[in-house]
């Protein structure tokens, strides 16, 4: 798995829709960002750590393969 694939895991496993975790950003990931982010699999990603942050998990846990 590369991140967008973590990143949408971990984010359906809290429960959260796209539009929650951009929120839980406080703005710093856009809604439509992250849905880029989601669908094109990117393996990084200028985001990782308000990502993380947001999820509440490290962030090798949303870059792990």
């Amino acid at each position: 798995m590369a991140l967008g694939r973590n990143v949408k895991l971990v984010r359906e496993l809290r429960g959260f829709t796209q539009k929650e975790l951009s929120d839980r950003t406080e703005g710093v990931v856009s809604q439509a960002a992250l849905s880029a982010l989601e669908s094109r699999d990117s393996k990084r990603s200028v985001f990782l750590k308000e990502l993380a942050k947001a999820l509440c998990v490290p962030t090798a846990t949303l870059l792990k393969t």
